[in-house]
């Protein structure tokens, strides 16, 4: 899922489309609203997908779900999002 900060959630001016409970790393939970849909684009592919509100200042975060839709990899030499190299064009989707 994509987190976004409050304030941002704002600016885009995203409708609440339910709340949640999450869970963080060290195990805390917390009621979230969820907002969107967000139209996403990243390295000229693009998504629609809902958006988690964090707390003003924290963060943008976008999940792995997000990443795998997009057929985008994380190039940690670069610290930069990629392209998937089997799929230079347009992500691949695959059916199992």
């Amino acid at each position: 899922m994509v987190a976004l900060p409050e304030e941002v959630a704002s600016q885009l001016g995203l409708e609440t489309v339910r709340e949640v409970t999450t869970r963080y790393g060290n195990n805390t939970k917390a009621r979230k609203r969820v907002v969107g849909p967000a139209h996403l684009e990243i390295a000229g592919r693009d998504t629609h997908c809902d958006v988690l509100v964090e707390s003003p200042g924290t963060r943008p975060l976008i999940g792995q779900i997000v990443l795998e839709e997009l057929d985008l990899l994380v190039d940690p030499k670069k610290q930069a999002l990629v392209p998937n190299p089997e799929s230079p064009d347009m992500p691949l989707i695959e059916v199992l």
